[in-house]
């Protein structure tokens, strides 16, 4: 117990290598408990050794197969590799084991809705994971942000609205403060909406979505000079944030600042 308390003080304070030290040396000492090589195999996978790091949990389920937190625990980090097929696998198992682990029905419910380059979203089901997820821990706050950009996604504002306001009342985030800026301006609450953006860029201020959303706020105010500096700085923050570039270039048009215009318009070229 020892050197896995050690190993989790060390993850805490991101010294991985040293955290792998102490959580070998706790499987050394008990071979045969599960969650021990669950806990090495986790960070394993998560430093980059996979292989190892797979070889640890398929052991560590040999050892316990009826440890829920071991296959939810595996899916997390299947799922940080991009293989959401076997992710989706491992939660599933989880819950047949538990059916009462929020953290597993989210994970379910971020895979069923996907990317921006999946092409066969299941919204439904995500929905459905993600009310179950809020149910079994009502103060769920990021379960809350993903149900409801969902319902934004189908444009049913108001209940996105509610639900990333519940977001923000479990637990403050500059993530849900900018969702709910970006929803309260498609209702035509821009006032808000920059409350909300501002809160955003206070929480976390290398969040470039939350100086680019306010940005296209203070454009539908036709509030160009100020949308140019909300873009400008998203671009501080990612200079690479290409729809930024754009939406700056734009902005300057409107407010003819011709040398500003020149120094950005070029980035779009290269783009």
């Amino acid at each position: 117990a020892a050197y896995n308390n050690l190993g989790n003080v060390l993850l805490n304070m991101q010294k991985y290598e040293e955290a792998v030290g102490a959580y070998r040396s706790a499987s050394r000492i008990s071979p045969k408990q599960g969650d021990l090589r669950a806990n090495l195999a986790r960070i394993l996978c998560s430093i980059g050794q996979r292989e190892e790091g797979e070889a640890e949990f398929k052991q560590a389920i040999i050892l316990e197969p009826q440890n829920a937190i071991i296959y939810q625990e595996y899916g997390l980090a299947l799922r940080n590799m991009q293989r959401v097929e076997d992710a989706e696998t491992m939660f599933n198992r989880a819950l047949r084991i538990n059916p009462q682990l929020p953290d597993s029905y989210y994970n379910l419910g971020e895979i069923y809705s996907g990317d921006i380059h999946t092409e066969n979203k299941r919204i439904p089901e995500s929905m459905k994971a993600h009310r179950i997820a809020t149910t079994l821990r009502p103060n769920y706050a990021e379960s809350y942000m993903s149900l409801a950009m969902l319902h934004w996604g189908q444009g049913q504002l108001a209940q996105a609205e509610t639900l990333l306001t519940h977001s923000l009342n479990a637990r403050p985030f500059a993530e849900a403060a900018a969702n709910l800026g970006i929803v309260q301006s498609d209702q035509g609450k821009y006032e808000a909406a920059l409350v909300s953006f501002r809160k955003a860029q206070a929480w976390n201020p290398k969040l470039a979505e939350g100086y680019k959303c306010m940005g296209d706020t203070l454009k539908h105010m036709n509030k160009w000079a100020e949308a140019a500096v909300e873009y400008e700085n998203a671009l501080k923050v990612r200079p690479t944030y290409i729809e930024a570039t754009n939406d700056l270039v734009h902005a300057l048009l409107h407010t003819c600042d011709w040398p500003a215009w020149n120094k950005h318009f070029p980035k779009l070229q290269r783009a």
